[in-house]
């Protein structure tokens, strides 16, 4: 049986130097398109490399702020082991811990809070102290002033960074002792 279907043939009327530079014109285009290809490949990866970075160089700085360790504090010895969040929980809190980038900030800022604002609060706001005076804040300092207000500050920070074992561990009234 045959098969009834017209074929087309192509004329072969090229020279092989024609074809030869056919091929060539068309081994520089696609050269030209795959080299072009990649360039914008490499512009893409380093879009996406570059936003990584910037990314990557943000996140230290990010989770520096929302927890420090008491590792070193001079005021929180007893809390060693935990850190403290500086989330805007604790700050709706404790003010002072907007300020609070490291440990030695922390521990200016703690200070400085318990000097100025936080006894005021206890004994003219809360008490009702008529006679308080507070230029000399030292004469209202209770002893474990600072112990109970690091406690206050961990005890809500366990969640925001993570903590656990010892790091937990409440302010008891026999460890004061």
């Amino acid at each position: 049986m045959s098969n009834n279907v017209p074929t087309r043939r192509t004329s072969r009327s090229n020279t092989g130097t024609e074809c030869a530079l056919r091929k060539k014109s068309m081994g520089k285009e696609a050269t030209t398109r795959h080299i072009q290809t990649r360039k914008k490949r490499a512009a893409g990866r380093f879009k996406v490399l570059y936003a990584l970075a910037l990314t990557a160089a943000t996140l230290p700085t990010t989770l520096a702020q929302s927890c420090i360790p008491l590792t070193d504090s001079s005021e929180c010895r007893a809390f060693n082991s935990a850190s403290i969040s500086t989330n805007s929980a604790l700050t709706g809190l404790f003010p002072f811990l907007v300020n609070v980038t490291d440990t030695s900030s922390f521990d200016t800022q703690l200070q400085q809070y318990i000097a100025n604002g936080f006894i005021q609060q206890r004994f003219s706001d809360l008490i009702g102290c008529s006679s308080f005076d507070s230029s000399n804040s030292s004469n209202y300092y209770a002893r474990y002033t600072a112990s109970v207000l690091c406690n206050a500050i961990v005890q809500n920070s366990i969640s925001a960074c993570g903590l656990t074992g010892d790091a937990t561990r409440p302010l008891c009234a026999n460890t004061c002792v």
